[in-house]
């Protein structure tokens, strides 16, 4: 048994505080823009691989490192020190002719942040992405869990379903 004594504040802010349920995904991208995050550890300013690159090809042709698809970089690599992340992003351009997403409307969520995501079935034309496993957390109530129980035994192939998470373990 794994213990994430880091869970519990996970629950707790993304688990209706220990009312809602963790899904356990399988993801079959249909193209290569979902990928895991990468946390910066420190304050650096810079993403050290392609800080190297840049520096090196500067000092040896006097010209800058410049490639195709640099900006997906930022949505991949994140500056700060989440330890207890473990986190995937998938990437979908609704303004960019390669992904054919333009029909998509996103969905704002901060305007002046200019924060936003996209509602997606879980088969779509990007990805699918299948449920294998769903765990009640800690305060999820017995009636929710018939519920889940009922709804899982419905669903063709089948979904595990976990115990409860143990408050105190994060699982």
């Amino acid at each position: 048994m794994a213990i994430d004594m880091a869970g519990d504040n996970k629950w707790e802010l993304f688990g209706d505080s220990g009312a809602g349920c963790r899904l356990t995904i399988e993801v079959e991208p249909k193209h290569n823009d979902f990928r895991e995050v990468y946390y910066s550890k420190g304050h650096t300013k810079a993403i050290p691989l392609v800080k190297v690159l840049s520096d090196r090809i500067e000092a040896r042709y006097q010209k800058p490192f410049n490639f195709s698809y640099i900006s997906k970089i930022g949505a991949f690599y994140i500056k700060g020190d989440f330890k207890n992340e473990d986190e995937y992003r998938f990437l979908i351009k609704t303004t960019s002719d390669e992904y054919g997403a333009a029909h998509l409307k996103p969905i704002v969520t901060d305007a002046q942040e200019k924060l936003a995501y996209l509602e997606l079935a879980l088969e779509n034309e990007f990805a699918t992405f299948k449920i294998t496993e769903v765990q009640p957390g800690y305060d999820c109530s017995d009636e929710d869990i018939a519920e889940l129980s009922k709804l899982i035994q419905e669903k063709k192939p089948a979904i595990k379903l976990l115990n409860k998470a143990l408050k105190g373990y994060g699982i």
